[in-house]
């Protein structure tokens, strides 16, 4: 193993073990309340600054696993790492409160399962091409404390909700392609542990005990993803007269699945607790060992992009999510709308074959996105929009070529509703290429 591999096996292993205990629990996300929080951006940096446009996308130096059908068409094997780092303010119509938030987003690997000097090598041309990737990443974030009055009795009476935990989702992929038509499947399996919390007691009052009502309990379930992908070929014939002449394609894309089950184990408590004396307390009713079962919704995506060689590129995702299919028995109070979800982006590089300046070597992305939000707050729908920047700057290592990858999101959730957020966050990528994955040597 050389150098190279070493280190990402080690930054493998380090971010294997950040990603399980990245969850800040000073994070407030109110909305990630319901259902099992809130959902992570299933992009990497290079197409979450494109408007999020993963259904019609691919390139052969980019993991891309929103649509697993692109494994196929890498060139190079790809080791991949994302974070991120988040400022917003969130308000309601009394308190605006600003924050930092800061999360490990990804962390990957994807590979073609033959490499192309063999193929430049070998007479035989062949149409069939095989691609893998794995990837760790969250799936679901829950952090929130929420404290509300209410006056309309004749004491005041106060709740606080509080909330934290997440899951997680690692997956296996492949894909096959014969000529310009591939597909993939991806794989996963989802877990990880939540634990919701309510409080209830009179304001000012200190003999009254307090409600304390727990709901924990951890999420297993074996999910999956399929894709298509079919590029056109809009000058080929002038292509096999020359050469240099750049590849112009149009990109069809779909991706989606039917809907995975998941088990649940927990357990929920509801004691009486003094606020003077937490060691006074009534255990009103206590459970443990409870199992239940829910069901994670189908989603359907598609996409399509125009492509002028690797100079340009622009396309539009749209999205579907039917969540009103979710169901987690163990919370069987969650009640949640289907989704549409459009982005559209693109992006430029100046000097794509790479004999130019750095700046003209660089791939400027651009896009911008809407999102509908599952949850429903006092009969309001959540909408999500933002408008998205980026760089992916190349540079080499031990000869390969690899590449940075920054993207800034700013956007809004919630407009229009009770508790709305401004953000401003910062994506960071790195992805390495190795061009020495499954050399079949003439000599050894």
């Amino acid at each position: 193993m050389n150098n190279y591999k070493r280190i990402f096996l080690l930054v493998f292993l380090a971010c294997s073990q950040v990603i399980a205990w990245s969850q800040d629990p000073t994070y407030n996300s109110p909305y990630s309340r319901f259902g099992i929080g809130d959902l992570t951006n299933s992009n990497q940096m290079t197409t979450r600054a494109m408007g999020n446009i993963g259904s019609s996308f691919f390139n052969g130096y980019t993991l891309n696993t929103v649509n697993p059908a692109s494994y196929s068409f890498l060139t190079l094997t790809s080791y991949e790492v994302g974070i991120n780092a988040e400022y917003s303010r969130i308000k309601d119509n009394l308190v605006t409160e600003n924050r930092w938030n800061g999360n490990l987003d990804y962390i990957g690997l994807a590979f073609p399962l033959r490499n192309y000097k063999n193929e430049l090598l070998d007479p035989n041309k062949r149409k069939l091409k095989f691609g893998m990737a794995f990837l760790l990443r969250p799936y679901s974030t829950v952090s929130y404390d929420v404290e509300t009055i209410d006056s309309s009795g004749v004491d005041p009476i106060q709740r606080n909700f509080v909330g934290n935990g997440g899951t997680y989702n690692i997956t296996w992929g492949n894909s096959i392609r014969y000529d310009n038509f591939s597909f993939g499947l991806n794989i996963g399996y989802i877990f990880g542990n939540i634990t919701n919390k309510q409080l209830i007691g009179v304001v000012g009052d200190v003999v009254a005990l307090q409600d304390n009502i727990t709901n924990s309990y951890n999420v297993r379930g074996f999910n999956y993803n399929a894709g298509f992908l079919y590029q056109l070929m809009l000058n080929e014939e002038q292509r096999t007269n020359n050469k240099t002449v750049r590849e112009k394609k149009i990109v069809f894309g779909l991706q989606g699945n039917l809907g995975t089950a998941f088990t649940t184990q927990g357990e929920f408590s509801h004691i009486g607790v003094s606020p003077a004396l937490p060691a006074i307390r009534d255990t009103i009713a206590f459970a443990e060992n409870l199992t239940g079962e829910g069901n994670l919704p189908a989603t359907f995506g598609g996409g399509v992009s125009y492509y002028d060689g690797n100079k340009f590129n622009i396309g539009i995702d749209v999205e579907y999510g039917a969540w009103t299919n979710f169901r987690n028995t163990i919370r069987p109070e969650q009640t949640l709308n289907n989704i549409f979800k459009v982005g559209v982006g693109g992006q430029y590089t100046p000097d794509e074959r790479g004999f130019g300046s750095f700046l003209e070597r660089v791939s400027y992305q651009f896009g911008a996105y809407y999102n509908q939000d599952p949850r429903v707050i006092q009969g309001q729908n959540i909408n999500n929009y933002g408008l998205t920047l980026g760089m992916a700057m190349p540079f080499f290592y031990q000869q390969k070529f690899s590449k940075v990858n920054v993207s800034l999101n700013l956007g809004q959730r919630g407009a229009g509703t009770i508790i709305s957020e401004n953000f401003v966050q910062l994506g960071l990528g790195f992805s390495f290429n190795d061009d020495s994955w499954f050399i079949r040597r003439k000599y050894n």
